[in-house]
């Protein structure tokens, strides 16, 4: 079996992976975990019930996978493990590989037993158009933060947070105490003078410098793996200077100073951002879905949309809702049915065909959804063009 893989959001590398793998028997695990207090012990015993619940669909099974899910269940001891938790897990697991993804909002409990990982829930809290990385920039400090749907997660890792007084330290004093010699006044005698005029401010100029060049080069670490749009929180004046040392296209820029705010009234301003630029994008999309489905470029019907990715043809799939959708999918036959006790969740084989082929996996906050179609998509061309 591959090495465990752990991780806080899912690249498109690695939802292509998973969204590939194939077996005779997949388990998914979605479940609800907490970031700190008394909570953080029902996970282990919630986590324990999920097993059994997997164990009981595999009916028979493979035995390796059943060794797996009895290394899973015994993580319950490790109280270490569950206080260092978000909101949610997933747990992926099949005869090749397993994977542990920490999941930034609540995901709805889940466990499945199939040829393949159920990929809805995690394509939902991936989802790009919601999930934009933001630098919060002051002379003094820098972080890096997730938002998410309903929360804001911070990363520690890769240089970040960092603080000025880490990344500018003090210069070699012969490299200060330059000077040069400059003729006195009437007397004719010779002062040592710093070199330039204003050496005070060239050197808070060179220092800032340096501290920017540096969180502009840990900042294009973490943005060549992420594949949101990346915001910045700073005052015009901070800003100017970054974008002047970085070369990273902004999607966002937020005028605020974060050092003027606590944390709950950073949250909630971010939070507030991400809510208003997702509706600008949603009816974006919406009316470029308008456009796709008036030149027959596009279909809000799941039958449709599942032929469709079969095909490779779906460009953009748009899940307006993430409860499952019961049917029987042939793929030799091209035949698609709905029914509440068919053994497919023709949602989640949407979502699987549309990452394996390319295409993007867009999810809309089913609060804000006026659709009642599951799914909708836009399609790379017409059969027969």
């Amino acid at each position: 079996m591959k090495t465990a893989t752990k991780t806080e959001l899912p690249s498109k590398e690695l939802l292509n992976e998973l969204a590939n793998e194939t077996s005779e028997r997949c388990v998914s695990i979605y479940m609800k975990t907490a970031t700190a207090g008394p909570e953080t012990t029902q996970a282990p015993i919630r986590l324990k019930n999920l097993v059994r619940q997997a164990h009981e669909q595999l009916d028979g099974g493979n035995d390796t996978l059943k060794k797996t899910l009895e290394e899973v269940a015994g993580m319950e001891h490790d109280s270490t493990f569950w206080q260092h938790q978000s909101h949610g897990l997933a747990i992926l697991i099949s005869p090749t590989r397993q994977a542990w993804i920490s999941l930034p909002t609540e995901p709805k409990e889940e466990v499945t037993v199939g040829s393949h990982f159920s990929l809805c829930q995690l394509a939902a809290q991936s989802n790009t158009m919601a999930t934009p990385l933001v630098l919060t920039l002051s002379w003094e400090r820098a972080s890096l933060l997730h938002v998410h749907q309903s929360s804001v997660t911070e990363v520690t890792t890769g240089g970040f947070p960092a603080a000025y007084d880490d990344i500018v330290t003090e210069r070699d004093p012969e490299q200060q105490l330059q000077y040069h010699t400059q003729s006195g006044g009437s007397g004719g005698s010779d002062v040592a003078m710093y070199h330039g005029q204003g050496l005070g401010e060239q050197k808070i100029e060179a220092d800032r410098q340096m501290y920017l060049n540096q969180i502009a080069k840990r900042l294009k670490s973490h943005a060549y793996d992420h594949d949101g749009p990346l915001w910045i929180m700073a005052t015009e004046e901070v800003q100017g200077h970054f974008k002047s040392n970085c070369d990273l296209t902004i999607g966002h820029v937020i005028s605020a100073s974060p050092d003027s705010l606590n944390e709950t009234a950073r949250n909630t301003r971010l939070l507030e951002t991400r809510q208003s630029q997702t509706h600008g994008v949603s009816n974006s999309l919406g009316e470029k879905l308008g456009n796709a489905l008036g030149k027959g470029l596009g279909s809000t019907k799941l039958d449709e949309i599942l032929l469709a990715a079969l095909d490779g043809r779906v460009e953009t799939l748009i899940v307006q809702q993430q409860t499952p959708v019961r049917g029987s999918f042939d793929k030799d036959k091209r035949s698609v049915s709905v029914s509440p006790d068919g053994p497919d969740n023709l949602l989640d084989e949407a979502v699987r065909l549309t990452i394996q082929t390319g295409g993007e996996v867009v999810v809309a906050d089913e609060r804000d959804s006026e659709q009642t179609n599951a799914s909708a998509a836009i399609f790379r061309y017409s059969i027969g063009s």
